[in-house]
């Protein structure tokens, strides 16, 4: 590739005001805040350290890494990082995650993680991911366990001072503030949108109605649509009190809300339509995976006049791989995998980071049942393939004593109680695919067949499928008896 075209496809990647300012580069791993930042070769080390370089319009590009920083933001820079969950800020409970103040109005925060942000000062304590003084764009952001037995309201994120908030496709988990709020609070004149968020386990654990999912009070102005509010103490939207929720309005619309949506306090409140009270299935909340089991409730099920990237309905909820900018430019690493024992066809596999970690190796050893990969050697969290790649990693191969015959699998044996990871999916180019299972015909198009094998699958007594995404693959895969394949042709294949 020439040099202009490297240039254009960094130009694509930044967001549309980087275009027109400069950009600074910041990469906690590698950088050194005695570089000059304004090329990826010569990183700044820290975030505040290229807020304090930049000016009102610039852009600053975070690299993957944890950033230990209570960042103060007091000009409209854009913060942006090509992925949710790349780039961590982490507040150490030292203070918020950041400061948005009043100087600020305009700034955009794009893929950013928030993460142990705590308020230190006196008096009561707001915002422990984000406290947001001014006007602003926050989105493709995740914050999770901010908040701790001091922050009064407010433990993700807090909203006031007469600001205009967009908060879009983001994700808040397990964060805590005692009063009220436990996900977030906006008041004082305020406005502010919620679009396509998930708000799941935060706490609330005193005052009025332990409310710790998002509060809106103090004359100020909500809209809440394609969200998923769940599993957060108390109630899941409200005002702290009808008297401090009297001047506030919402409006709901396409989301799902345990227990229904209510004004709970708040003195205007509209039920737009749409909404659904029905348990979203998650796939797994215990390791704060998001992804929706099968038959979601909330799947396609946004506002029927948007769409995904992909041209379909939207769903409701934050979506963590919704499509975004690519890299500026392919940075393979590699991906080392220690199969801990078992015999494994490839000991490293290469991928460009921000891709999806796809497909890997399945490891063999006999006697045990290959459990997944992992992030540690002694377990830790399983890997999906859905997963992005942040950089160059090992991954350990888990496994557990068999209790019942083998099956050979595509090459890796299985036992018949086991979660099983086919290495089986549509045919690149079977633009036409169709998917078929012992002749009966469970998808026409290849759009059908492919959202049918995101979701687990149960094929027999005791024998689960998880599968996802698209390879070049197209092996029929024989399990206890039945074939799971898809095919190009119409004839089914034999059972």
């Amino acid at each position: 590739m020439n040099r202009f075209a490297t240039l254009l496809l960094l130009l694509a990647a930044l967001p549309v005001a980087a275009l027109s300012s400069t950009t600074w580069f910041v990469d906690a791993r590698n950088g050194s805040n005695g570089f000059s930042g304004r090329s990826s070769a010569v990183p700044k080390r820290t975030i505040q350290a290229a807020v304090n370089a930049a000016a009102s319009g610039d852009c600053i590009v975070v690299a993957g890494g944890v950033y230990n920083e209570n960042v103060r933001l007091s000009k409209p820079l854009t913060l942006f990082s090509h992925d949710p969950a790349v780039a961590v800020i982490d507040g150490r409970h030292a203070g918020h995650c950041l400061l948005i103040t009043e100087s600020a109005a305009g700034c955009v925060i794009d893929g950013l993680v928030f993460t142990h942000g705590a308020p230190t000062n006196d008096g009561n304590k707001y915002g422990g991911g984000i406290d947001c003084l001014a006007d602003a764009t926050i989105r493709h952001c995740v914050f999770k366990d901010n908040g701790n037995s001091s922050t009064t309201f407010a433990g993700g994120l807090h909203t006031c001072n007469r600001s205009r908030v967009s908060v879009e496709n983001c994700l808040f988990v397990g964060n805590y503030a005692w009063a009220s709020g436990g996900a977030t609070l906006t008041e004082g004149d305020s406005f502010i949108t919620f679009d396509r968020c998930t708000v799941y386990g935060n706490n609330s654990t005193d005052f009025i109605g332990n409310q710790g999912g998002i509060v809106v009070t103090h004359g100020s102005t909500g809209y809440v649509k394609n969200c998923i509010l769940w599993g957060n103490s108390g109630m899941q939207l409200a005002a702290y009190g009808s008297w401090y929720g009297r001047d506030a309005t919402v409006h709901v619309s396409y989301s799902c809300v345990q227990g229904g949506v209510a004004p709970n306090g708040i003195g205007h409140f509209y039920d737009d339509g749409g909404n659904i009270s029905a348990d979203p299935r998650f796939l797994d909340v215990a390791r704060r995976n998001f992804w929706f089991r099968d038959n979601s409730p909330c799947w396609r099920k946004g506002h029927p006049d948007f769409f995904e990237r992909d041209g379909q309905r939207l769903h409701m909820g934050f979506w963590a791989f919704r499509l975004r900018p690519p890299p500026p430019v392919a940075w393979t690493v590699e991906i080392t995998l220690d199969p801990q024992g078992g015999d494994c066809s490839a000991d490293v596999v290469e991928r460009n980071v921000f891709d999806r970690i796809g497909c890997l190796p399945v490891p063999q050893c006999d006697g045990y049942d290959f459990l997944g990969w992992f992030d540690r050697a002694d377990g830790g969290r399983r890997i999906f393939p859905e997963e992005r790649v942040v950089g160059p990693c090992t991954l350990y191969a888990q496994w557990k004593e068999c209790e019942s015959p083998f099956f050979d699998v595509v090459g890796g044996h299985f036992g018949i109680s086991s979660y099983v990871e086919l290495d089986c999916r549509l045919a690149e180019g079977a633009r036409d695919g169709r998917l078929w299972l012992n002749g009966e015909l469970l998808a026409s198009s290849e759009e059908e067949a492919f959202q049918w094998l995101w979701q687990p699958r149960k094929l027999g007594k005791n024998v689960f499928v998880y599968q996802t995404g698209r390879s070049c693959s197209t092996t029929a895969v024989e399990v206890v008896g039945l074939t799971f394949a898809p095919i190009p042709d119409p004839a089914p294949p034999m059972a």
